[in-house]
């Protein structure tokens, strides 16, 4: 399998389950099937696939099955979406109240 590709030091002894790279025992996280690289890309919600975006409310990285699309390049994470619906009734203005939640958290 030849060496790490991440350190180039240790020798290869597992795959990614998701890119495919060759990776030693340290840059391995058996629990998951992932090297450590795509670890800081999962999904913060699901931990499964690759983050396509950062929720603006929460912060986190969240893939596309876990985020919401408010409007056209801008997406919530599923969890702040359904902490905020119901604030919104029946998401009438549901731009002007997102903005107005996260300009309250970016206060606290």
């Amino acid at each position: 399998m030849g060496y790490c590709e991440i350190c180039e030091v240790k020798p290869a002894t597992h795959i990614c389950k998701i890119c495919g790279r060759h990776v030693c025992e340290d840059h391995y996280v058996s629990d998951k099937g992932v090297c450590s690289i795509c670890l800081n890309t999962l999904c913060r919600l699901c931990w499964r696939n690759l983050s396509v975006t950062t929720c603006p409310i929460c912060g986190r990285i969240v893939c596309f099955s876990c985020s919401i699309e408010v409007e056209p390049s801008l997406r919530i994470c599923r969890e702040c979406f359904d902490r905020y619906k119901s604030r919104l009734g029946m998401l009438k203005d549901f731009k002007h109240a997102l903005l107005t939640a996260f300009t309250e958290l970016k206060k606290s």
